[in-house]
């Protein structure tokens, strides 16, 4: 199997750089897990709409909720989801961090296969109706 990695760069948010590291990362344990890995996120490997050349793995979706993806498609999910909705602690830009879970952002995680790094996210997208996510820690990776 070949995977296409994608990170997501909206022109007014530039801190999508920080999915880089990550993306390397599991691009590096994709290979060492014997998959091969067609785009390498690197410097520039930002992208709005993924055309992937095998199966698509994506960052930073949370900007894209109304572009279509291949059914395939996976959302590498970075956001923390509160413990429902209207209880995030703090706002982002004057938004609350939970808005997301309102928007078209919970529906794409609903349609797509999801990694997450986080065991209480999974939990809690679960509980959202997102039925098909898996674990995937973000660590060190030789």
């Amino acid at each position: 199997m070949t995977f296409s990695l994608h990170i997501v760069q909206p022109r007014s948010w530039p801190h999508a750089r920080m999915f880089v590291d990550i993306a390397r990362s599991i691009a590096h344990s994709l290979r060492a897990l014997g998959y091969e890995v067609a785009s390498d996120p690197g410097e520039g490997a930002y992208v709005q709409n993924p055309h992937p050349r095998g199966r698509a793995l994506v960052f930073g979706a949370n900007f894209i909720p109304d572009v279509p993806l291949p059914a395939d498609t996976i959302i590498f999910n970075t956001e923390q989801v509160p413990i429902l909705p209207g209880s995030a602690p703090m706002s982002v830009d004057g938004v609350a961090m939970d808005e997301w879970l309102k928007g078209d952002y919970i529906k794409l995680l609903r349609r797509h296969v999801v990694w997450d790094y986080s065991r209480e996210n999974i939990r809690r997208l679960n509980r959202l109706g997102c039925e098909r996510v898996v674990h995937c820690p973000i660590g060190f990776s030789s």
